[in-house]
């Protein structure tokens, strides 16, 4: 009892009462059931009625065993209360311990290291390369379909729409929009098998009338096949 009553403070005296009445009341419990079953027992197998002093120890024995088995259990079952030996109530000293302080390691990770802390930005979102191609008449016609197109309407940016057509001027606000957002774009000329020739006037006009003067024009891109309808 001495034991229990060390580790016990001024706010666990109400919790320590209730385990001690749970104890108490196990034991009657159990004392009267224990003698009851006996007497029952006697009964029947002698048809008399147990010894006073029999019915005694057998109510003594159970009121025993039914407070032992009520301390084990509200008392934690390893000799303390919250288990793991010891009858400090409460949380305990080493409560919370382990989560106070983090490890090295982890306080280490929300820090990040002073070359990630002096790492610039990345810049404005945008791909820093375009493709464009000029389309010949044919593949307006297919791409429209219709015998008589806009041939004025036959530039494209590439990955987007086959059929997302443009003017010249429209290309040209579409390409300055572009690059006040990433001032180093850069634009490739794509000349399918079938797009509009590199010594045609509307190439020209993109290419040395535009993209030269803006400084934008990055290289030609001759593949070996027609264009995407």
């Amino acid at each position: 009892m001495n034991t229990i009553l060390a580790g016990v403070s001024p706010a666990d005296i109400p919790s320590l009462g209730v385990k001690i009445l749970a104890v108490l009341g196990g034991a009657a419990l159990l004392g009267w059931l224990a003698g009851w079953i006996a007497n029952k027992l006697t009964r029947l197998t002698t048809t008399k009625p147990m010894p006073p002093w029999g019915l005694r120890c057998m109510r003594a024995l159970g009121a025993v065993l039914g407070g032992y088995l009520v301390f084990i259990f509200v008392f934690g079952g390893g000799g303390g209360v919250g288990g793991g030996g010891g009858f400090g109530f409460g949380q305990g000293k080493d409560h919370g311990r382990t989560g106070d302080k983090p490890p090295p390691e982890e306080k280490k990770d929300k820090d990040p290291p002073p070359e990630q802390k002096d790492k610039p930005k990345p810049g404005p979102v945008g791909d820093p390369l375009l493709k464009v191609t000029v389309l010949d008449e044919d593949v307006l016609k297919d791409l429209t379909g219709s015998d008589k197109p806009n041939r004025e309407r036959r530039y494209r940016i590439e990955g987007e729409s086959t059929k997302d057509l443009k003017t010249l001027d429209e290309l040209r606000a579409e390409l300055l929009s572009r690059k006040k957002k990433t001032p180093k774009l850069k634009v490739e000329v794509v000349l399918y098998q079938d797009s509009a020739p590199e010594f045609s006037q509307e190439v020209k006009r993109l290419v040395e009338d535009f993209l030269v003067r803006e400084d934008m024009f990055k290289a030609w891109d001759r593949p070996a096949r027609l264009a995407p309808r």
